[in-house]
Formats: structure tokens, C-alpha cells, sequence
């Protein structure tokens, strides 16, 4: 049990629900400079949700995601919608192709 009195800057970081997303462009390096910061959600921060927070349009031509990081078993790992982020990942999201 965590005591009511503390401070939220007191409490441990494993109870943060802030996750920092980098994202990268095709043939490019990461941006390292400006993450995406998302709130935590129960289940966790999404694909989906990481998409939706930086463009519905981004989000309305998705494929899938190419992601580098502690939530991959490979770096780097072909993912869906549904796949979950951790803090400090990289994204970079594929768009589907026009003909």
C-alpha cells in the first residue's frame, strides 16, 4: 500500500504512466530531440493510441509500424495497431501504398 500523505513526485517510477515515443522517418535517424508523450493508459499505450495522438490522418493511412525498443523481441519489429509501447521506443509507421 502507498500512503496518501506522499507527494506523486515521491512515488515510484514503475507507477509512472507517462510513455516517451521517438519517432523515425524512412532512411533517416530517430529524432531524439522532441518524444511523443503519452499518458498511460490500464492497458497500456497502443500503436494505435500513439498514432491517433500525433495525426488522425497519420493514423486513417497506417499499415503497419516498424518499432526499436524494450517492447520488441527484434529490433527492429514489424507490429500492429494492437501492439504495446514502452517508454523510450521507437516508432516508425509505414502508410498504406496508393495506386
Amino acid at each position: 500500500p502507498i500512503p496518501c500523505h506522499l507527494p506523486p513526485s515521491s512515488l515510484p517510477v514503475a507507477l509512472s504512466t507517462e510513455v516517451r515515443v521517438y519517432t523515425k522517418r524512412k532512411g533517416a535517424a530517430p529524432d531524439f530531440e522532441g518524444p511523443v508523450v503519452l499518458s498511460g493508459q490500464r492497458d497500456g499505450i497502443t500503436v494505435d493510441t500513439c498514432t491517433s495522438g500525433i495525426s488522425k490522418e497519420l493514423r486513417a493511412v497506417f499499415n503497419f509500424a516498424y518499432v526499436w525498443g524494450k517492447s520488441v523481441k527484434h529490433s527492429p519489429q514489424r507490429v500492429g495497431l494492437t501492439h504495446t509501447l514502452e517508454d523510450e521506443d521507437v516508432i516508425q509507421v509505414m502508410g498504406k501504398t496508393v495506386k
